[in-house]
């Protein structure tokens, strides 16, 4: 009776183990990029974006999509909502996305405008450092201007 009692426990463990482990994955491993990314900087031809020490970027990961939230001091957030894929060393991001009859790229499917995306498009960012842990992207916008954003996972 003890060895069935310790059998059904192990059996109802790794149940609940493998029910936990799957809910995370939405779809499949997506590797290093599943979790949330704090934006730690933004840089526009090397200088400090001036508008981001008041406001906190939170880019987040799962399956095919991508949520960068932005929060302020006062805990409000603001979310905007996209799809990602990783090709040749790229990172696409796709803020063209709507509801119904709605445009493409209208909010919560805009990007962001402190991130200096043009609206309603599709961004290549090169990986300049990819990691686990920690994400350098870098691209030119049609102006000419080098902006680069670094990430670090928070989870």
């Amino acid at each position: 009776m003890k060895k069935t009692g310790i059998s059904l426990t192990f059996a109802v463990c790794a149940l609940i183990l493998s029910l936990l482990s799957s809910c995370r994955m939405n779809n499949g491993d997506i590797g290093d990029f599943f979790g949330t990314w704090y934006m730690e900087s933004m840089t526009v031809d090397g200088e400090p974006n001036p508008e981001l020490p008041h406001e906190r970027l939170f880019w987040s990961f799962q399956n095919h999509l991508i949520c960068i939230t932005i929060t302020t001091d006062h805990h409000d957030s603001l979310d905007s909502w996209g799809s990602w894929q990783d090709e040749g060393g790229l990172l696409y991001l796709d803020f063209t996305h709507s509801e119904g009859d709605a445009e493409g790229g209208l909010p919560p499917y805009a990007a962001p405008e402190v991130l200096m995306f043009p609206p309603n498009s599709v961004v290549a960012l090169r990986f300049a450092e990819r990691s686990s842990r920690q994400m350098r992207l870098e691209w030119t916008n049609d102006a000419g201007r080098r902006i680069v954003y670094e990430l670090k996972k928070t989870w």
